[in-house]
C-alpha cells in the first residue's frame, strides 16, 4: 500500500510540473503575440517599429534624468566640460552646469551661456543615444533576424523637444520576408512622454531674469502657474544660486546653477 501511494503521489507531482510548464509556455505565447515582450520579439511573429520605439525609450530616460539634475550635461564629473558648481547630496558631489555666468567678482551681471537652450539640450540628447539606437537597437535587431544588407537600412536620427514631449524620427528601412509575404517598413517615428520642454522654457525665463536684472520672481511666476515649483538653494557666498524647477503633475524636475551680481 505504502507503494502505491507513493507511485499515485509521485504521478501527482509529474501532472503538477507538466501543468506548470504548459501554463508558462501558454503565458509566454500570449506576451509575444500580443507585443508585451517587444525586447525579446526574436524567432517569433516581429513588428520592428515596435521593437524600435521599445527598445530606445530606457536609454532616452536615463539621458534625460542625468542631464535633467546637471544642468542639461551628461558628461561624467571626470569629463565635465564648462563651467559648473559643486553641490553635494547624501555624500555624492555632482557637478551642476552654469546656465548664467561671470567669472567676475566686482558685481557683474552673468552672460547667458546657453541662448539656445533647447537646442543645446536636444545635442546632448542626440549624442548620448545616437551610438545605442545604431548598435544595441538596429544593430541586434538585424543580427537576430539575420537580414541580408539589402534588406535593410540605418542612417540617422532626428530628436525634437515639444510641448507634447519628446519626438525622435529615425531614418531607416526594413523588408521582412515570410511565406512568399513581403512587408516593407519606414515609419519610425516616435513620440515619448515629457515635461522637459516646459521646465526648459522657465528655465530660459530664469536665466534671462537673472542676466537681465540679477533676478527672478519667482513667487510670481509660480503663482499663475499652479503646477510649477520654483526653488533656489541659498548661497554661501553671495554670488551663487542653484535653481531647480519642478512639474507637480509629471513629477520631473531640470536644475541649473547661476553665478553673478555679487552684492
Amino acid at each position: 500500500m505504502k507503494s502505491n501511494n507513493i507511485k499515485k503521489r509521485g504521478q501527482v507531482t509529474i501532472f503538477i510540473i507538466i501543468a506548470i510548464i504548459l501554463v508558462a509556455m501558454i503565458a509566454l505565447f500570449i506576451f509575444f503575440r500580443s507585443g508585451l515582450l517587444p525586447e525579446l520579439p526574436f524567432g517569433k511573429e516581429v513588428n520592428p517599429t515596435a521593437y524600435m520605439k521599445s527598445c530606445i525609450e530606457d536609454e532616452l530616460y536615463d539621458g534625460i534624468e542625468e542631464l535633467s539634475y546637471r544642468g542639461g550635461k551628461i558628461n561624467d564629473d571626470d569629463e565635465f566640460i564648462g563651467n559648473f558648481f559643486i553641490i553635494e547630496e547624501e555624500d555624492v558631489k555632482r557637478k551642476i552646469a552654469y546656465l548664467c555666468y561671470t567669472g567676475e567678482i566686482d558685481g557683474r551681471k552673468c552672460t547667458n551661456l546657453y541662448p539656445f537652450l533647447i537646442g543645446s539640450i536636444e545635442d546632448e540628447l542626440i549624442d548620448y543615444i545616437s551610438e545605442y539606437i545604431e548598435e544595441d537597437c538596429y544593430g541586434v535587431m538585424i543580427n537576430n533576424l539575420n537580414l541580408e544588407s539589402d534588406k535593410s537600412k540605418y542612417n540617422d536620427f532626428d530628436l525634437k523637444l515639444t510641448e507634447e514631449g519628446i519626438e525622435i524620427n529615425l531614418d531607416m528601412e526594413l523588408t521582412l520576408e515570410k511565406n512568399e509575404e513581403i512587408k516593407n517598413y519606414d515609419d519610425f517615428n516616435f513620440k515619448y512622454s515629457s515635461s522637459l520642454y516646459s521646465l526648459l522654457k522657465v528655465a530660459h525665463l530664469i536665466v534671462e531674469g537673472e542676466a537681465t536684472n540679477c533676478d527672478f520672481d519667482s513667487s510670481d511666476y509660480m503663482f499663475y502657474h499652479k503646477d510649477i515649483s520654483i526653488k533656489k538653494f541659498p548661497p554661501n557666498n553671495g554670488n551663487f544660486e542653484v535653481y531647480t524647477i519642478r512639474s507637480k503633475s509629471k513629477d520631473s524636475l531640470f536644475r541649473f546653477a547661476v553665478k553673478g551680481c555679487l552684492i
